[in-house]
């Protein structure tokens, strides 16, 4: 169990301790009886009826956010939800930054619940980021209508010693050896040493483990939905063609710039001990056990009967373009929120990016509201939304629009 995680059980009144918080002693009885299974999956300071304040970073405050539908505001999502009036959101969706995976642009430091203050994807063990997954998702259930719908784009992580990276091309160049950064040496590195049970080279679970938290919280997990990141094709197949006599390899178009095409592998893996990881899950959470789910909204192409979707969605990843290094394909917020709301209600994205969810929405005929808290993502996605009139209409991908069950 690492240093930050025995602070943090010290400082939520789970661990006895004395002496400074810097350096704090503890007795040895609690310490070698402390198993994982006794850590418990929502932390005793998440149910406390009114979270203590969150420490602030050194500088110059923010401007307190102020909550007007149909915009985007920079904020920290901790700062927006209480302005926020009790059920007013029709749906969430949104992708918030992955658990020791990449490196956002205007990267700033959270006051979190616990006491500690870290961006939100960079902290120490999945279970601090878990746990701050869970206050996020406290916050927003007061916000939910009691119809509402979460839909929670997130992807597993391996506990392994690693560097975050900024983009694809940078891991790209990290594994071709033209990179000169070592991990002693970088700020953003993440070490696999010290965890209570998790070894190196285990898959974390974190998106089961957010799954069974807010359980807990009082949601219902009404589906886990698989994205698989590539385009409807041979699982085996490494070279495919796109249909005007080229092909791809590896998922690029032969003869162009890596990032420029993506077909069917989203981000490179050089491991060859277990599958490439080539898929991302959406938890779809909600208030109530009845609630808004418009699956007649999807039709498949060619067909008048409603049909429903299933749990596997099948499309790539968009391609890289703007400061957003993460961002998710039109059709994803698309689906999500045709099923999840209906015209005129609001759909929310408290990690709003470059906007995608915003922007669709939009096109939708939805009211929408989303915050980031980096001013160049905010910018991007005011533009983005200014774009919206003029943009063509993009014909939605059929590629899982599949005769289902309805929601029962």
């Amino acid at each position: 169990m690492t240093e930050q995680r025995l602070r943090q059980l010290a400082r939520t009144g789970q661990l006895r301790w004395r002496g400074s918080m810097k350096d704090p002693l503890f007795p040895s009885d609690q310490l070698l009886a402390l198993r994982p299974e006794q850590v418990p999956p929502i932390p005793d300071w998440l149910k406390l009826e009114t979270l203590p304040p969150p420490r602030r970073r050194r500088g110059r405050p923010l401007n307190p956010p102020v909550y007007l539908a149909d915009t985007v505001v920079r904020a920290n999502v901790l700062d927006v939800l209480p302005t926020m009036p009790e059920s007013c959101v029709s749906a969430v969706v949104c992708s918030p930054p992955y658990w020791g995976q990449r490196v956002y642009q205007d990267e700033t430091p959270v006051g979190w619940g616990d006491g500690t203050l870290v961006p939100f994807g960079r902290e120490e063990t999945p279970e601090s980021y878990v746990a701050h997954t869970l206050q996020i998702l406290r916050g927003i259930l007061r916000v939910l209508r009691p119809e509402g719908t979460v839909w929670w784009n997130i992807a597993d992580s391996y506990m392994t010693r690693t560097i975050a990276r900024k983009s694809s091309s940078d891991r790209i160049e990290h594994y071709a050896g033209r990179s000169r950064s070592t991990w002693a040496g970088n700020p953003y590195k993440r070490s696999s040493y010290g965890h209570s049970h998790l070894k190196d080279k285990d898959l974390s679970l974190v998106p089961f483990l957010i799954a069974v938290g807010a359980q807990k919280l009082g949601f219902w997990v009404r589906s886990v939905i698989v994205w698989s990141k590539q385009m409807a094709a041979n699982d085996f197949d490494l070279v495919q063609p796109d249909g005007n006599g080229r092909t791809f390899e590896d998922g690029v178009l032969k003869g162009t710039p890596v990032n420029s095409v993506s077909a069917h592998v989203h981000v490179p893996e050089t491991v060859t001990d277990r599958p490439i990881t080539a898929h991302e899950y959406i938890l779809l959470l909600t208030r109530s056990e009845r609630y808004d789910y418009k699956f007649e909204r999807l039709q498949s192409a060619g067909s008048s009967a409603a049909v429903n979707v299933r749990t596997v969605w099948t499309f790539p990843p968009t391609v890289w373009r703007g400061s957003h290094s993460a961002r998710f394909p039109d059709e994803l917020p698309r689906r999500c929120i045709l099923l999840g709301s209906d015209e005129g209600g609001l759909v929310f994205d408290p990690f709003a990016g470059e906007g995608t969810t915003l922007r669709m929405a939009k096109k939708l005929g939805r009211r929408y509201f989303g915050c980031d808290i980096s001013p160049t993502y905010v910018r991007e996605a005011r533009a983005a939304l200014k774009r919206v009139l003029s943009e063509p209409e993009q014909p939605a991908l059929p590629s899982m629009l599949e005769v289902g069950p309805a929601a029962r």
